[in-house]
């Protein structure tokens, strides 16, 4: 019985050290291409989208959007975004991170703005 209590005791002071802290983050789109664009955020780290991995956020006015999102402060969140009906036209990685990109990620800050994603007409 002592041994399982110190293997509890262990594992409950070893428990709060492993688990990453909560951050929120936020995440401006502006859409300048002329239809509606459907918009992803992930994790690569850990495979996690949001809204979620079969959800987008759809954004079909020119207004400056924002989504919140919580994610492990310090990892590595990147965008997707694509024209309604036609992801094989995107932005960032686009929907579903098929497509890869490196300048399409910030890092995961407690309150961090990422700067306004212009979302712009592929012919510009």
């Amino acid at each position: 019985m002592r041994t399982l209590m110190a293997l509890v005791i262990g594992a409950a002071a070893i428990a709060p050290s492993m688990s990453a802290s909560a951050a929120e983050m936020y995440w401006n789109f502006r859409n300048n291409y002329p239809y509606t664009v459907d918009i992803q955020v992930y994790a690569p780290d850990r495979n996690n989208f949001w809204p979620t991995a079969s959800t987008v956020w759809t954004h079909g006015g020119s207004d400056v959007r924002r989504y919140g999102i919580s994610c492990h402060d310090g990892e590595k969140v990147c965008y997707g975004a694509s024209p309604r009906g036609n992801y094989s036209r995107y932005w960032g990685s686009g929907i579903h991170n098929t497509q890869y990109c490196d300048s399409c990620c910030y890092t995961c800050v407690d309150g961090f703005d990422t700067p306004v994603i212009n979302l712009n007409d592929f012919s510009e």
